[in-house]
């Protein structure tokens, strides 16, 4: 019991040392959380014009670093980014 009663406490220190590592929180101003707002705001709108792109592609995707590149089915189940390759 002694021994068990050791690790607790051994326990409750380390959660004590650790709290007092942890940031404190941060109050924000009202100009700062405007900036933020306006920003997410921003991307949301760059976000919706990338939906209305993935919206009319007939594959309803849309690679943003390679035009040509799909999200292609794996044998075996998965997927994987590449190129639909066919020879003739």
């Amino acid at each position: 019991m002694r021994r068990l009663q050791e690790r607790f406490d051994g326990y409750l220190t380390i959660l004590d040392e650790a709290d007092k590592w942890e940031p404190e929180e941060r109050q924000y101003t009202a100009a700062e959380l405007a900036a933020k707002i306006a920003s997410m705001k921003e991307q949301m709108g760059r976000l919706q014009v990338i939906e209305e792109q993935v919206q009319a592609h007939p594959d309803k995707q849309v690679s943003l670093t390679d035009l040509d590149a799909r999200s292609l089915a794996k044998a075996g189940g998965g997927s994987t980014v590449g190129y639909n390759v066919q020879t003739a």
